[in-house]
Parts: C-alpha cells; sequence; structure tokens
C-alpha cells in the first residue's frame, strides 16, 4: 500500500497538471491538445503541455480553433499590452536673461533690478496621466549677477570724481513649483514632439548684499562705508513655456524649450548700516522677470 506521502505527491502532481492544462488547441485535423498557451500571433501557437515541460510550437494554418482559460487570457492580454510612458525625468539647464525692471540699468531708479544675464538648473519629476497629459513637480535654481558697476558709475558722476566703488552678491531664486505638461507627438515621427508646461510655485529670493565703500573727498573727508544687507523672502512665481523633445532612445530623449519665469517679491525691515554707526531699516519691492532658453535631457520609463 503506497505511504501516505507518496499518495499526498502523486496527487498534487495530478491537480498541478490538471490546473496547467486549462488551454485547448483543436486541430483541422480534430486533435484536441491540453496545454498551457504561452503566446499567440498571426503565424503561431507557441505553448507547454505541462509545467516545465518543452515549449511547442503549431502554425496558425493547422489550427482550427483554440480556447483560452481566464487566466491565460488576462496574461497574454498583458503581454500584448504596449507599453505607455509612465513617468520621467528631466533635467535642463538655461541662460536666463532679464527683462522689463528686472533688467533696468537705471541705478537712480529704485524699480530698476539691475540684473546681468544670469544661469537657471531645473530637475523635473513628470507623471503621466495619459498620452498627452502630466501632473509635474519641479526645482528650480537660478542666479543673476548685480551690475554694480552701473551703481559705481551712477555715484562717481553724481559727485564728479572717482570715489564711490560698489560690490556685493548676486540675486538669487530656488525652490520648488507644481503644474501640468502637455505632450503633443507629431504624426510624422512619433520620437518628436511639441510640449507645453506651466507652473506655480512659491520659491525662495534672496536680495543681494549690497556695499558702497566711499573714498576720503570734500564732502566726506573721513570716506566711510554702506551696508544694505541680504535679505531672503518667499513670493508666489510663475514659470511657463514650450518646446520640443526628441526620443533618441527608448529611455532618453533630449528638449529644447523657452520659458518665462516671473515674480514680484517684497523685502522687508533690511538693514542698511552706516560707517558713522547709523542704521535704518527699509522695505523694498522688486518685479523679477527672465526669458530663459533651455536644453536638457529626459530619462523616460514605462509601464504596461
Amino acid at each position: 500500500m503506497p505511504a501516505p506521502r507518496t499518495i499526498l505527491i502523486i496527487l498534487l502532481a495530478f491537480f498541478s497538471w490538471r490546473c496547467y492544462g486549462q488551454d485547448r488547441i483543436v486541430t483541422k485535423e480534430g486533435e484536441h491538445i491540453e496545454c498551457r498557451i504561452l503566446s499567440v500571433d498571426s503565424n503561431r501557437i507557441v505553448y507547454r503541455l505541462m509545467h516545465q515541460s518543452p515549449r511547442h510550437e503549431i502554425a496558425r494554418s493547422q489550427v482550427e480553433n483554440y480556447y483560452l482559460s481566464r487566466v491565460t487570457a488576462n496574461e497574454l492580454e498583458y503581454l500584448n499590452r504596449p507599453e505607455v510612458e509612465f513617468f520621467s525625468l528631466k533635467f535642463s539647464g538655461a541662460l536666463a536673461y532679464p527683462v522689463g525692471e528686472f533688467a533696468s540699468m537705471d541705478a537712480s531708479s529704485e524699480l530698476s533690478g539691475l540684473a546681468n544675464r544670469g544661469y537657471q538648473f531645473c530637475g523635473e519629476f513628470i507623471f503621466k496621466i495619459n498620452t498627452c497629459i502630466g501632473v509635474s513637480a519641479l526645482y528650480l535654481s537660478q542666479r543673476h549677477g548685480f551690475n554694480y558697476q552701473a551703481v559705481t558709475d551712477f555715484y562717481n558722476q553724481q559727485y564728479g570724481g572717482n570715489f564711490f566703488r560698489a560690490s556685493g552678491e548676486d540675486w538669487q531664486m530656488m525652490g520648488g513649483f507644481a503644474g501640468i505638461n502637455l505632450n503633443f507627438p507629431f504624426p510624422v515621427n512619433k520620437d518628436l514632439s511639441f510640449f507645453i508646461n506651466c507652473y506655480f510655485g512659491a520659491p525662495r529670493f534672496t536680495l543681494p548684499e549690497q556695499v558702497i565703500d566711499i573714498s576720503p573727498f570734500s564732502g566726506l573727508p573721513s570716506g566711510g562705508r554702506i551696508v544694505l544687507e541680504h535679505k531672503e523672502t518667499n513670493s508666489g512665481s510663475f514659470l511657463g513655456g514650450f518646446g520640443l523633445r526628441y526620443k533618441f532612445s527608448e529611455y532618453l530623449a533630449f528638449h529644447a524649450s523657452t520659458s518665462i519665469f516671473t515674480a514680484h517679491p517684497s523685502f522687508y525691515n533690511i538693514q542698511v548700516s552706516y560707517s558713522s554707526g547709523f542704521t535704518e531699516y527699509i522695505n523694498y519691492q522688486q518685479s523679477i522677470q527672465s526669458l530663459n532658453l533651455q536644453a536638457g535631457i529626459s530619462f523616460i520609463f514605462y509601464k504596461k
């Protein structure tokens, strides 16, 4: 009499085979093949008779019909489903050109930003809702040099000499944004697409420290120094643009775009100190706008 363990092994093997052989192929000669179908295309059907058994093929021209279990049908539907873009990681560098009041070099006006051409770096995560629409999270870092020569020239012209020298730090802005990314592939070339993006955020802005050193002259025989401290604040901002993306491989794409960055931060209680020992506090607002020419790469990830 077989041992209970032997019987259990036989039963498990039998039911394993029965569970595995749940699909059926009917040939034109009337043969019924109980099997597990692995793949189906217009030319052939690939199947196994049992788990771990060799793979077999049969031409579709020899098949009258075939029947799939629900499990196999689901598996084949998943395997045959095309891969679609799931999310991407996008990295960009840009030349940032100040525009409007931010670009003004009129040192006599409080509205002037005296900002030189700068640079911008962005890292972005894009989650695809469907083929054309994605939601994005973006981190931006941007810097512009401050035109201290314009300040120096202004004061020296006012006092008719070469007594003033301005120096200090740069304009800086960095922080997070969220928004949408619309991507439209060209019908004639699916690897090339046109995209539009629109983001809103509240990055941190740094008003640069500004120092004016004054050499002795008739109006100020002892010379001196004026220091406007650097100040930080957050402000609502908009970043939007458009461009082209080209997939030069399945997982990598190059993009080039143009965008506009705009904000209007307010800085409060900025300390202005004088070498004489006098200190005062002022408030300041600045309209910040830049036109950015960007380029970079994207790493693309897919799902079924």
